[in-house]
């Protein structure tokens, strides 16, 4: 499978525009393996770019105040931009205006703060669109709708993320969408796990125990599906009750092949840091800012994940 973005002219980096600036990324829970596989992603190009990329986790406690706190001590770095990745759409907001009033461009991956709150940030605050969030779940529901086709349909359940949280609004409305165009789909339950394999796993269990012949669950990211994985196995429902999240992490992958898990909604880690620090070296080069697109998201099960591997 090719990664990455395919028009040469459209990489800032192979037209002689990096000139070692220094950016700065912040990124999201490191308890999520999503997150670490994009630190690697982002180091990567970076060294291919030419350019310094320094990036911090929101220790220590993984919170979305822990992660204001770490993009305000950012601040005090000199970085010529920051990349942020907000946990929910008003957490980083504050940090966000301050970090504009001292000059720094601010990059905020896939648009997840609320537009609303730094309208008054522009120019210097630029969201930068990768993935369609909405699509990633209308995709996953889709998949599950046509799946139970074949059993007349059934009561599913939708795990959302952390509430307020852009991709967990997004996918999970998305994924609500999808059940609602079937009137042969029920949904039984929606409720958030804040996109925590142990809490995702316990909500399970209780919606397993009120709900026992439920036929699917679609979660907002993969570390919440395999807590719902994890609960069906205690009940020896694995494989019976089918289980879609998103990002296709590793474990993911062999969930999947171990048909613990059905499907994944993956889109490319690579294109994402692509997209980004390209959209980055485009501004501080002085280019106008590139649209590249979404990032395309394609459902993942066992028939094709030899081709995302």
């Amino acid at each position: 499978m090719k990664e990455g973005l395919q028009d040469n002219n459209r990489r800032p980096w192979a037209m002689g525009l990096a000139q070692g600036y220094r950016i700065g990324i912040l990124l999201g829970e490191r308890s999520n393996a999503f997150w670490s596989h994009m630190e690697e992603q982002y180091m990567a190009l970076a060294h291919k770019m030419g350019i310094q990329v320094t990036q911090r986790w929101p220790a220590p406690r993984q919170t979305p105040q822990s992660q204001l706190r770490a993009l305000k001590a950012m601040l005090d770095l000199r970085f010529d931009a920051i990349v942020v990745n907000p946990m929910t759409r008003t957490n980083l907001v504050s940090g966000i205006k301050e970090a504009v009033d001292r000059g720094i461009l601010i990059l905020d991956v896939g648009a997840k703060t609320d537009p609303d709150a730094v309208k008054e940030a522009a120019p210097l605050y630029r969201p930068v669109r990768t993935v369609d969030f909405f699509e990633q779940g209308f995709l996953g529901g889709r998949y599950l709708v046509e799946k139970l086709k074949s059993v007349g349909g059934g009561r599913v359940a939708i795990i959302e993320g952390r509430k307020n949280s852009a991709q967990s609004l997004g996918r999970s409305q998305g994924a609500f969408q999808a059940f609602c165009e079937d009137p042969g789909i029920h949904l039984a339950f929606r409720k958030p796990a804040d996109f925590h394999r142990g809490k995702a796993r316990e909500l399970a269990q209780k919606i397993m125990f009120l709900e026992p012949e439920l036929k699917a669950f679609f979660c907002a990211n993969d570390t919440m599906a395999l807590g719902v994985a994890d609960a069906l196995g205690q009940i020896r429902r694995e494989g019976r009750v089918l289980v879609v999240g998103v990002d296709l992490i590793e474990e993911t992958r062999q969930a999947i092949q171990e048909g613990r898990v059905t499907a994944s909604v993956f889109f490319s880690p690579a294109q994402v840091a692509e997209v980004v620090l390209g959209t980055a070296l485009n501004i501080l080069s002085g280019k106008s800012q590139v649209d590249y697109g979404p990032v395309p998201s394609v459902v993942v099960d066992r028939t094709n994940l030899c081709l995302y591997c």
